[in-house]
């Protein structure tokens, strides 16, 4: 047991180092604006985070309500943000009094079918924001002033939104 702890910490230690060189050999943070950091950020975040799914049996299970075309995809200038609920380390959950849909007639990016199943679902998570409370999980601001915790970070959200979509709940919409 011994071992399998010192190998997990060493695991964990070689993403840490690979992810620091990564950001100190593309970016400095005093000199980048966020987005930069952001579109860096996510080729890491995909990478790590596809590796930690294909790891997850659960993860791996195919679903039929779980597709990525089901998932509402939303603006952030879409949702009426309330209160501050709580916050973490990295993150801070928001009450949403609202969603504001923006038509969006712009997809030739997706397939029809694609885009008519994103268009339901946002429709669908608009509905629910009238009849029941939602909250919204977002990364702190601060955390793109240190490119490692935010790569991380964003893993983290990305990976516990995963097992969120697998859920099968009426207090998920």
């Amino acid at each position: 047991m011994a071992s399998k702890h010192r190998r997990q910490r060493s695991t964990g230690s070689m993403l840490n180092g690979s992810i620091t060189n990564l950001f100190q050999k593309t970016l400095n943070p005093a000199h980048h604006m966020r987005g930069r950091i952001v579109k860096k950020a996510a080729g890491v975040v995909d990478e790590y985070v596809n590796d930690m799914s294909s790891k997850a049996p659960f993860l791996c299970e195919s679903t039929t309500t779980s597709t990525s075309s089901s998932i509402p995809l939303l603006d952030h200038n879409e949702l009426v943000i309330g209160k501050l609920l709580g916050e973490g380390g990295f993150c801070q959950v928001w009450d949403v009094s609202g969603i504001v849909l923006h038509t969006d007639n712009n997809n030739s990016n997706n397939g029809q079918n694609e885009w008519r199943n994103q268009q339901d679902a946002r429709q669908q998570l608009a509905q629910c924001a009238k009849q029941q409370p939602l909250a919204v999980k977002q990364l702190r601001k601060r955390l793109t002033k240190y490119p490692p915790r935010f790569t991380l970070a964003c893993a983290d959200l990305v990976t516990e939104a995963q097992y969120l979509s697998k859920l099968s709940h009426h207090l998920l919409c």
